[in-house]
């Protein structure tokens, strides 16, 4: 029997810089679900706080998303029944959007108590 010294690996570096082609390549169309949204400006924009909780997003067709995810205005309000009061709520409104439908969020937010409110903005450019 004939002993082997060695390990020919061209034909694994081969695959693998086919294999990382095929990465490079597909991950450029995966969009890291984010919504597409055009968030109003203000010249008087406060700090940004860190705090972890849920964000309601509504965009210039008026749809409604839940953490990113597509929801109904009923939907939402039974998934906010679920939170307690202290939860921090984060809405983005898109400047396209009705006022109906921030209206109609606000509203639901104010049944269930949940106070700890803040609306995204983004500074004016001066």
């Amino acid at each position: 029997m004939k002993r082997i010294d060695s390990i020919n690996v061209i034909p694994l570096i081969d695959i693998m810089l086919v294999m990382l082609a095929i990465v490079l390549t597909t991950a450029t169309f995966i969009k890291v679900g984010q919504i597409e949204i055009d968030l109003p400006s203000v010249s008087t924009a406060g700090e940004a706080t860190n705090e972890s909780g849920i964000s309601i997003t509504v965009d210039a067709e008026g749809r409604l998303f839940f953490n990113d995810e597509g929801t109904t205005a009923t939907a939402l309000d039974r998934e906010l029944s679920a939170l307690s009061r202290d939860t921090f709520v984060a809405l983005k409104v898109d400047t396209g959007a009705e006022f109906g439908m921030f209206t109609t969020v606000v509203d639901i937010l104010n049944r269930h108590g949940l106070e700890n409110l803040s609306v995204l903005v983004q500074p004016a450019n001066e």
